[in-house]
């Protein structure tokens, strides 16, 4: 069990603020984690379905609260020009930590669960790229480079994906 001691974790230091490990009948206790936390889970195979992030009330104990562990998906696939000629160093990201609803509300008053997705990375040189691991066999992925238009595409584990980018034309902006 991952924990930081902050409303979101930094993504340009994910090291987290606390490591425990869980008990047998998968119990955990995670102390001193401050105002604000947030609360993530890993295991060989799996990755975190569920989180929790909130702020704990001074004196309360959060029992009986739960993160859910999912089998560990990646997406894989290439990133083309409208002519299929492969992009290096596209910048692809999903991050569905942001997302808050009542439905996401625990029985502990300040804590919230959290869909745990956050993809980053990059195509690599022949336009390839791997992303993961991820709890979702199916997510929403933002695809970038400089001189091409902003693009979102869905991607799937299990399955050669392909996000075409196009680049842009005269009155949509700069190329290169």
């Amino acid at each position: 069990v991952l924990g930081w001691c902050a409303e979101r974790i930094d993504v340009f230091h994910p090291q987290p603020d606390r490591r425990v490990r869980a008990e047998n009948d998968g119990s955990f206790t995670v102390e001193h984690l401050g105002e604000q936390f947030v609360l993530l889970a890993e295991a060989p195979g799996l990755t975190c379905a569920t989180g929790l992030r909130g702020a704990l009330a001074e004196g309360s104990h959060a029992e009986g609260l739960t993160i859910e562990l999912a089998p560990a998906q990646f997406l894989r696939g290439v990133v083309v020009d409208e002519q299929g000629r492969p992009l290096a160093d596209a910048r692809l990201s999903c991050n569905y930590q942001g997302s808050v609803s009542d439905r996401d509300q625990t029985a502990v008053l300040g804590v919230s669960r959290l869909d745990a997705t956050q993809l980053d990375g990059r195509s690599g040189i022949d336009g390839r790229f791997e992303l993961g691991p991820s709890p979702l066999a199916s997510v929403q992925v933002s695809a970038s480079l400089l001189g091409f238009l902003l693009t979102s595409s869905e991607l799937r584990a299990g399955v050669e994906n392909r996000i075409v980018l196009a680049r842009f034309k005269d009155g949509y902006g700069p190329v290169g």
